[in-house]
């Protein structure tokens, strides 16, 4: 099994119109995978990070290893040509093992930065 195969894809300079729901409902479509979790990063222009439930299907794992790319061509509900361009993500952030909510996972990070605060200024 290749290490591609559970690798998270980086959609870099998306149009900022799609939704988690679309693009993972195009993942389907298309029968690239199973999507469990679709993260944006925006900047300038909208850059998606795609994570898999299972293995990544075939086509993809084969361009990914032949060429470092998987291009994925579809016409848009609107009649107009659109392309995705995927790569391997570089640095991908791990699935929470955690079951805590938002909430607490936030007041605990107010914490720790509040530790890290006191420990600098103890310098």
């Amino acid at each position: 099994m290749s290490y591609l195969s559970k690798a998270s894809l980086c959609i870099p300079h998306m149009r900022s119109c799609y939704t988690e729901d679309i693009i993972i409902n195009m993942f389907w479509k298309h029968g690239i995978g199973n999507i469990y979790r679709v993260d944006f990063e925006s900047d300038d222009s909208v850059n998606v990070y795609i994570y898999e439930a299972y293995d990544w299907e075939t086509p993809v794992i084969k361009s990914l290893e032949e060429t470092g790319k998987y291009v994925l061509n579809f016409t848009t509900f609107e009649g107009s040509d659109e392309t995705w361009t995927m790569h391997v993500n570089p640095n991908p952030i791990p699935m929470a093992t955690s079951n805590k909510n938002v909430h607490q996972l936030e007041y605990e990070n107010a914490l720790l930065r509040a530790k890290i605060q006191e420990l600098e200024n103890s310098k």
